[in-house]
């Protein structure tokens, strides 16, 4: 990819699995004597590199991210009505860009859309955040095992699912500031061609005991894993993220990513917002 601007930051892997006998979970209002998690996260030192001289370079197939001018998505109209969570106007408008988007740079026949997250970074709420306060996610993940992405599919396309299943089925989240140009604490992506398999955890997710509620893979820590990010992302430049793929021949089948501190933050810098939206992706190319 050539010499770019590296930096050196910390991300929090799920501690090493390769060798533990039963899979890890996570579990949201956990019912008395039952565990959140069985797992820690460790942090490791990591380099990022800033991807602004090759921004085009990257495609869905070869490293599992992309990025797209999309000044359409970025209207500043839109934007605002998405920082003021008009959850109508997001659904009605904002949806309909991304699903333009995602279209025009896929070739799919269909996409459905079947949620978004907003994140206001703000150190009162904690690392996490909460309902409606979620904080940028500071765990290296992708959100869908395989198991997790069929389970959506059923779930969102109804009595098409089957059929539409048949063909290639990706789920691709499109992510961009609101706030931007991105100053603090931006998102990082990891080439999906440089993911070893064996650093893969598939996690199950429940609720109270045993309630099932998707699976999602934690990442351990690995040699030869290449992380970038675009430096000073602008509101009309989407981030399109590739969580899941059937195609069995393409080199990036997904890509982990996680928000970072940059070390290269002032102090008085705009405190990152973003939207991001999650699609099933039928079809294409």
């Amino acid at each position: 990819m050539g010499a770019l601007q590296e930096y050196d930051t910390e991300m929090l892997y799920i501690e090493p699995w390769q060798d533990k006998k039963e899979a890890p979970y996570y579990r949201t209002d956990p019912d008395p004597g039952f565990e959140v998690k069985n797992y820690d996260w460790n942090p490791y030192k990591v380099s990022v590199a800033d991807c602004r001289p090759l921004k085009d370079k990257f495609t869905l197939d070869d490293h599992a991210f992309t990025f797209v001018d999309d000044p359409e998505g970025g209207r500043p109209e839109l934007l605002q009505a998405i920082r003021d969570i008009e959850t109508e106007t997001i659904e009605r408008d904002y949806y309909a860009a991304v699903e333009a988007l995602v279209k025009r740079r896929t070739g799919a026949e269909k996409v459905i859309i079947f949620n978004h997250s907003i994140r206001k970074r703000d150190p009162a709420e904690g690392f996490f955040g909460r309902a409606g306060k979620q904080q940028p996610g500071r765990t290296v993940h992708c959100d869908q095992t395989p198991k997790g992405a069929i389970r959506r599919a059923r779930q969102y396309a109804g009595e098409e699912a089957e059929d539409l299943l048949k063909g290639r089925f990706r789920i691709i989240n499109v992510w961009r500031p609101i706030n931007g140009p991105v100053q603090d604490w931006p998102l990082a992506t990891m080439d999906g061609s440089s993911l070893d398999e064996a650093n893969l955890h598939a996690t199950d997710l429940w609720k109270h005991q045993f309630q099932e509620l998707g699976s999602t893979y934690n990442i351990s820590h690995g040699p030869g894993q290449k992380w970038y990010y675009l430096g000073g992302q602008r509101t009309d430049e989407a981030l399109l993220i590739k969580i899941y793929d059937n195609k069995p021949d393409v080199p990036a089948k997904l890509c982990p990513h996680c928000a970072f501190e940059h070390p290269a933050t002032k102090p008085d810098a705009p405190r990152r917002e973003s939207i991001e939206v999650r699609c099933l992706v039928f079809g294409g190319n």
